[in-house]
């Protein structure tokens, strides 16, 4: 195919989109729609190679998947093995365990399906996966192996091929419209509900291939309407020209979203905004004049030439320093980092990527790379399945029971016996199934990382503790949240609804107790709805306090003793930076831990459990008494905290001799 300049020059404002916001996201809120730019030209771009090749009778899956080969891997390859280098030397056990499994869904481009499937609310941070951009390559993959096989199909069978992708078009966008609600994390991973937006390209180069006289005459007829018009606004149009004017419309959808897509969820109906603009733009065509002049000046093709490294790159080194350094990053240090990124990238296009992609034609070049990937794929399922080799570390004996206190096992939100018997949702957890509960925690995840020293208490007092609650989600009575970036679209109300119809009226249940987390409730930027119309405020940090309140009123009228557990402060860095047990240790974190804890971001919830205290009958077990330096690490050096805000499993037996209510 000819070659687009302007193309590489959209290539370039996606790829400096993301960086910029990973490594500066004030600056550009939306720039993670890049990433939607790129499903769109590599929809358009494969498409027209498949369908051009099947037009002259010569395509062939071999040569087409051997290119694919010889045009990712050694970028990826690269990336890879340097990561998995970086890891081996600056990771403890946990995170270069995490790294194996990334680096195998990477290598098998299943990248993901591993992230789709290991989401979730206890997941680690995004900036502690190197790997996590890789995602989007997996997608792009699977749309190469599948699409290929699926247009061989149709032409073999003489089906109308424009009226299929148009099909397989809307099919996938409905599944994205269906799932963006009920299941965002699977609607953001899943294939189904991301091709659209690579088809969309698909769609466009069938167009422009096989439709181009009908796209001419469609646009003489417009041509010819806007000079026999009489309006002043179609004669200004007439003076931009149509395809400039298509072109404009395309980049003002593509700037429209990179400024004011943040807090949405993605990809709904907002990706809408940055496939069809890329749609435009494409379809303007090269000589449009701001494909001519601003998407194919030098500057913007030539990161636009290297933007697939780049891409790689950037996320690689910018995540690394964040976890070696726990986030302390200065903006000086994140733009040396992407100027580092462009360097690299730079080295990668011209020494390694372009001499393979355009070098000698040859099949053991591809079965080398081939051979390359497989051996990375085995190295990474090696380092998850020995735990990230611990022998790397110093006192490693010592550190393997340290470091399992900063993970946190899916059993210890939900049981499966227990979902079954009481149905629960996100958390449902019982200190004896056998028996009938007599003491119910209601909460998020600040209720569910007391359950173990709760659990310990309770039954030493004959009790039987049940734990319910979703993720997110306050123990408020009647409420929702609207769009917010945390809780926005939870259905807080629609999944909590059962769990207090059950409790309310379970006669065995004689406590309640509540926790939740202190920095995301009792706050004005939060949408507050009151789904029985009975708070009528316009404050939401007192609409807040009187829903918590009502909460506590309605379970005292059916005789439930209600006990709120106070709410631990979050901590200025990671536990893990305090521990200086890297392998080869470049940054040293000084921990003081009468600074630890953020305790000016529980003023407002402290003032609040106050008032609480005074006007409700409510008993109130105040966590704050037992905050000092041998709570941080224990006596045994054990970590009370996982994360930056959550118990560690030692953190919540910490209490369990502690409780007297």
């Amino acid at each position: 195919m000819n070659y687009r300049p302007d193309i590489d020059g959209i290539r370039a404002i996606s790829v400096i989109s993301v960086v910029i916001y990973h490594a500066f996201p004030n600056y550009m809120p939306g720039g993670f729609v890049g990433v939607d730019l790129f499903f769109v030209i590599s929809g358009f771009l494969i498409t027209t190679i498949i369908l051009s090749e099947q037009q002259k009778g010569n395509f062939n899956f071999i040569n087409f998947y051997s290119r694919r080969i010889k045009r990712i891997f050694p970028a990826l390859i690269t990336v890879l093995t340097i990561s998995f280098i970086g890891g081996y030397f600056l990771l403890l056990p946990n995170e270069f365990k995490l790294l194996g499994k990334h680096i195998a869904g990477g290598a098998g481009f299943v990248s993901n399906l591993v992230l789709w499937n290991e989401s979730g609310y206890f997941d680690v941070e995004a900036v502690s996966k190197p790997l996590l951009h890789l995602w989007s390559l997996g997608i792009e993959e699977q749309f190469y192996i599948i699409f290929p096989v699926i247009l061989w199909i149709a032409a073999s069978r003489n089906y109308h091929v424009f009226k299929l992708i148009i099909f397989l078009t809307l099919l996938s966008f409905l599944v994205n419209i269906a799932l963006h609600k009920s299941e965002p994390i699977s609607n953001f991973y899943s294939p189904i509900s991301r091709f659209w937006e690579l088809l969309i390209g698909s769609v466009l180069a069938y167009m422009l291939l096989f439709e181009k006289k009908s796209i001419h005459q469609q646009r003489s007829k417009i041509d010819a309407y806007i000079q026999n018009s009489n309006l002043k606004i179609i004669n200004f149009f007439t003076t931009i020209g149509i395809q400039n004017l298509v072109s404009a419309v395309g980049l003002i959808f593509i700037f429209i979203a990179l400024f004011f897509a943040s807090g949405r969820r993605f990809p709904g109906t907002w990706a809408l905004l940055p496939t069809i603009g890329a749609f435009l733009v494409i379809l303007a065509g090269k000589e449009s004049w701001l494909n001519k002049n601003f998407l194919s000046n030098s500057v913007l093709v030539y990161v636009g030439l290297i933007s697939f490294p780049l891409y790689l790159w950037h996320w690689v080194l910018l995540s690394y320093v964040f976890i070696i350094t726990g986030n302390a990053v200065s903006e000086e240090g994140r733009l040396l980092i992407v100027a580092l990124s462009f360097f690299l990238a730079s080295i990668t296009y011209y020494y390694i990527e372009k001499p393979i992609r355009y070098g000698t034609s040859n099949g053991m070049m591809t079965l080398g790379l081939l051979f390359s990937m497989g051996v990375l794929l085995t190295v990474g399922l090696i380092v998850y399945w020995f735990d990230g080799i611990p022998s790397r570390v110093p006192n490693s004996n010592n550190l393997l029971s340290i470091q399992k206190q900063f993970t946190w096992e899916k059993s210890n939100n939900a049981d499966p016996l227990c979902l079954k018997k009481y149905g629960g949702d996100q958390y449902c957890k019982i200190s004896r199934l056998a028996k009938s509960p007599t003491v119910a925690l209601i909460g998020d995840s600040h209720a569910n990382h007391f359950f173990l020293g709760l659990s310990d208490y309770l039954q030493k007092k004959g009790e039987n503790l049940l734990h319910l609650g979703v993720g997110g989600c306050a123990p408020f009575l009647h409420v929702d949240w609207g769009n917010h970036p945390n809780h926005g679209n939870l259905r807080c109300y629609e999944r909590s609804k059962k769990i207090y119809d059950f409790v309310l009226q379970n006669q065995n249940i004689k406590m309640v107790i509540l926790a939740f987390q202190h920095t995301e409730y009792f706050r004005n930027d939060i949408d507050f709805i009151d789904k029985m119309n009975e708070i009528q405020r316009n404050n939401n940090l007192e609409n807040s306090y009187l829903a918590l309140k009502r909460t506590i009123e309605i379970f005292n009228k059916v005789g439930k003793k209600v006990v709120l557990i106070q709410d631990l402060p979050n901590l200025k860095y990671d536990l893990k930076d305090c521990l200086n047990t890297r392998p080869i240790e470049i940054y040293k974190k000084v921990c003081d831990f009468k600074d630890v804890f953020q305790s000016h971001q529980i003023k407002i919830y402290n003032k609040f459990i106050d008032r609480l205290e005074k006007e409700t009958n409510i008993t109130i077990f105040r966590t704050h008494p037992y905050l000092h330096d041998n709570f941080v690490f224990n006596k045994n050096g054990l970590p009370s905290y996982r994360d930056g805000s959550h118990l560690s499993e030692s953190g919540s037996m910490y209490f369990s001799d502690k409780y007297d209510f």
